[in-house]
């Protein structure tokens, strides 16, 4: 039975195959001749008529067996096909991957041609790749040729793979059609070793940059495709869309991928707002060809600021008014450092909120953070109604995203019939000085106050000066004459006093008008008296300055009074023996003074200055300085002490004789010099004897004492600069040995006494 169905099947298919050879005008072999042609079509007659007996002969067979009834089947719809489509006509698909082709056949008033047959025929040319996967409704034949059935809607599809890069071209024939220009399409199906991994849509914050990136690389082992273009296009450009990078005026740029088969592209919004954008991307060829394209979506999302004033609509002048302020995201991305700014306007005047807030002129600020979705923040604003009329109040919300949001509230602040007043001045003046009071009245009313009249009463203790506009005094009082003040005009008076008294002082104003009720107003000063301005100065320096040499001096000024201080000049005035070197500051030198000016110096503050001075002469000095001011008051202070020089005393000691024998006399003598420029006094000199000599005499400018081996002369007073004076002392030599005499002097300029020695050589004869 198998052997049969398979002949029948293979004379089945010989058939076909010679009919499709017919059909398309082709033959086994091209003729290259007439007689030739003729020859082969004989040939294929003899095979066809051979083909039919064989077949005759397969179905005696067949009938012979006894087969089973089969079912007898559901009757295929009747349709009669006009024409036929495919798609798509031209494709690109990664190899190893399976691609579907869907055929629809339609009858000639469009209908869907149900149970049309449908054939597929992958035609085989030399490079041809391509394999027959599945078809619908199948008869697969083989891998390049299937039939299948067109369904209810006039579909059929065949799915194909390749397992290499190529071409794969398919025939789709529909036999039933008999228009032989409609009966068949055909198309292309392009194989490439490419995969492509294609960015998601995304969504994003308004402002924000984002970055696509589309993978490519191959299909067979995954391994990244280096260098292939891919274009990006932006298709749809509401929000207005640009490329950042790389940048790109127009809206389409191409970039290549990198060593991860990796090419990307940033995109920003040139137009911050919420929207959607499309950018459509195309992998190319070598040669510009698209190969496999998509789009993406980017979905911007934006936050949405919505804010609300709620207060009173009425109010009357002077009380307080509360607005409570709401602000709240209803977007759905956080809005980003959100700001709350109020207009105030002219007839409110803030006076607090919650919370607190930075007020700038008519404005108070309010910087609320971020935002998240569906968040809220709530502010209470506290004012006081400050001038009559009907007053909008503004307020804004504005995020860091450029969102914003304004909501107003009206307000009419409202007032009886009746006179506002009030009255300004200083806190604290200086007896003596003079006081200026600004008044304004205000009708606060809806009708003129008529007669008006602003009576100011003057304390004790103030004087009157003057007044803008001139008023009328008379006695303690002041008086202006307005008439009639309309509702909602305003009067402004200044006026003069000088404070002559210490104490405070309450200057009252009042204001009246015809069926008016009256209206008072009050401004205190404390009158306080004139404050003493006040200086001192010290000076200190060295008691003692040698010739020559340099001494510090350190004046010390300080504002000891209750006031501050104006050019304050201090004056050194330098003796005769001290001559300027240098002052921190640096002064002016004009002869033997030195001069400095302080701009001012405020209460308790000080100036030190110190001022190196050189002595020119030995005595005595006296330094004075003096310190005056704008003010009137001065000060004086001095540093005295003694310019001395350094002394040069000297001394030399000798013996007359030496070597000396037992039983001689030698003298030794010391000659004491002044070499320096002044006098010294109250000299000292005393020898120390050796115990190997016995004293004889002795002799000096100065009486002298004997105190065993001492020998000590009384003081010389003074001895000048350049002088010399001589002390001997005489003695027997008694013993033999080497031995030594010491002298020593002092005197009231050096105390610490200074030795000299004289060794003496004694022998027996």
């Amino acid at each position: 039975m198998r052997l049969i169905w398979k002949k029948s099947i293979m004379l089945v298919l010989a058939v076909m195959l010679i009919s499709s050879l017919a059909l398309f005008g082709c033959s086994p072999a091209a003729p290259t001749d007439v007689s030739g042609l003729e020859q082969q079509i004989a040939d294929m007659e003899s095979e066809i008529s051979s083909l039919t007996q064989e077949v005759a002969s397969l179905n005696q067979e067949i009938s012979e067996l006894e087969i089973p009834a089969a079912p007898t089947p559901t009757p295929t719809p009747t349709s009669k096909p006009a024409s036929v489509s495919v798609s798509p006509v031209e494709a690109t698909n990664p190899v190893k991957t399976q691609h579907t082709f869907e055929a629809i056949v339609k009858e000639a008033d469009g209908s869907a041609a149900e149970g049309a047959e449908v054939q597929w025929i992958l035609n085989r040319f030399a490079d041809a790749v391509g394999d027959i996967v599945e078809v619908s409704n199948p008869t697969k034949l083989d891998n390049s040729y299937a039939i299948s059935e067109a369904d209810a809607d006039g579909k059929a599809t065949m799915t194909i793979t390749s397992t290499r890069e190529g071409d794969t071209d398919v025939t789709v024939f529909v036999p039933g059609i008999v228009d032989d220009s409609k009966h068949k399409v055909f198309a292309v199906k392009h194989w490439v070793d490419m995969m492509v991994d294609w960015p998601q849509d995304a969504v994003n914050k308004i402002g924000t940059d984002h970055t696509f990136s589309v993978k490519v690389y191959k299909a067979t082992d995954k391994s990244p495709l280096v260098g292939v273009d891919v274009k990006w296009t932006i298709t749809d450009d509401d929000p207005n869309l640009t490329f950042k990078t790389p940048s790109s005026a127009s809206n389409s740029v191409t970039t290549v991928t990198n060593a991860s088969g990796i090419a990307t592209v940033t995109i920003q919004q040139a137009t911050v707002t919420a929207g959607d954008n499309t950018v459509h991307m195309d992998v190319l060829s070598a040669g510009g060809t698209v190969l496999f394209s998509q789009d993406v979506n980017k979905k911007w999302l934006s936050p949405s600021l919505n804010i609300l004033k709620e207060g009173p609509s009425s109010v009357e002048l002077d009380l307080p008014v509360e607005y409570t302020i709401t602000v709240r995201n209803d977007g759905a991305e956080t809005a980003n450092s959100v700001k709350v700014v109020d207009q105030i306007p002219e007839g409110l005047t803030f006076v607090s909120s919650t919370p607190s807030g930075t007020v700038s002129g008519a404005t108070v600020t309010w910087n609320i953070g971020d935002l998240a979705p569906d968040a809220s923040s709530k502010i209470v604003a506290k004012f006081t109604a400050a001038k009559f009329g009907e007053w909008t109040n503004t307020v804004t919300a504005t995020s860091a995203e450029g969102i914003t949001a304004q909501d107003s509230a009206a307000l009419n602040i409202t007032a009886e019939a009746g006179l506002h007043i009030t009255k300004t001045g200083p806190a604290t003046v200086t007896q003596g000085d003079d006081i200026e009071y600004t008044i304004t009245v205000t009708n606060t009313g809806k009708i003129a106050a008529a007669n008006t009249v602003v009576t100011d009463t003057i304390p004790a203790g103030l004087t009157y000066v003057s007044s803008t506009p001139s008023a009328t005094v008379s006695g303690s009082t002041a008086k202006w004459s307005v008439g009639s003040l309309d509702a909602g005009d305003t009067k402004t008076f200044k006026i003069t006093f000088t404070a002559t008294e210490v104490g405070t002082l309450t200057n009252r104003v009042e204001a009246t008008a015809t069926d008016t009720a009256k209206a008072e107003a009050a401004a205190t000063t404390e009158v306080v008296a004139p404050k003493v301005p006040n200086v001192s100065v010290t000076k200190s320096g060295p008691p003692t300055i040698y010739l020559d040499k340099t001494g510090q001096f350190t004046i010390t000024v300080k504002n000891t009074g209750e006031t501050t201080l104006t050019n304050v000049k201090v004056t050194d005035t330098l003796p005769a023996n001290l001559s300027y070197v240098s002052s921190s500051p640096t002064g002016t030198v004009s002869g033997k003074t030195v001069t400095w000016t302080f701009a001012s110096m405020a209460i308790g503050t000080t100036q030190t200055i110190t001022l190196q001075a050189k002595s020119t002469g030995v005595g005595s000095f006296e330094n004075s300085v003096s310190v005056t001011t704008t003010e009137g008051v001065s000060a004086t202070a001095k540093a005295a002490g003694e310019v001395t020089a350094e002394t040069g005393v000297t001394m030399q000691l000798i013996d007359t004789l030496d070597p000396v024998a037992v039983g001689s006399q030698t003298t030794y003598e010391t000659t004491v010099t002044n070499q320096g420029v002044v006098a010294v006094h109250d000299l000292k000199i005393e020898f120390q004897l050796p115990d190997e000599v016995s004293f004889v005499s002795a002799t000096g400018p100065t009486a002298h004492s004997v105190a065993g081996q001492t020998i000590t002369f009384a003081d010389v007073a003074t001895l000048n600069a350049g002088q010399a004076i001589k002390f001997t002392v005489t003695v027997e030599a008694d013993s033999a040995g080497n031995v030594v005499c010491a002298v020593t002097r002092s005197y009231a300029e050096f105390t610490t006494p200074v030795t000299s020695q004289e060794g003496t050589t004694i022998y027996v004869p």
